[in-house]
């Protein structure tokens, strides 16, 4: 694994991880969910090179407007 796959990884699980505070779920419901709506791989890997230069509430913000917008539940 590179050094960018790591770095990669490791925000993923950081957003996770707050996303799962912010929602009060467990890490793997909160990625289920996210995986559900494609926002894995399409939001958070796919623009990566912006997304974790966001703030911690921008990006949770980001995550609940999608979520809403594919007609999912947080």
């Amino acid at each position: 694994m590179s050094s960018s796959e790591k770095d990669m990884t490791f925000f993923v699980v950081w957003v996770l991880n707050k996303a799962s505070q912010a929602w009060g779920k467990t890490p793997s419901e909160v990625y289920r969910l996210l995986q559900e709506a494609n926002i894995v791989s399409d939001y958070l890997m796919g623009f990566y090179d912006v997304a974790h230069t966001m703030g911690e509430r921008a990006i949770i913000d980001d995550l609940e407007m999608l979520v809403m917008r594919k007609g999912l539940v947080i």
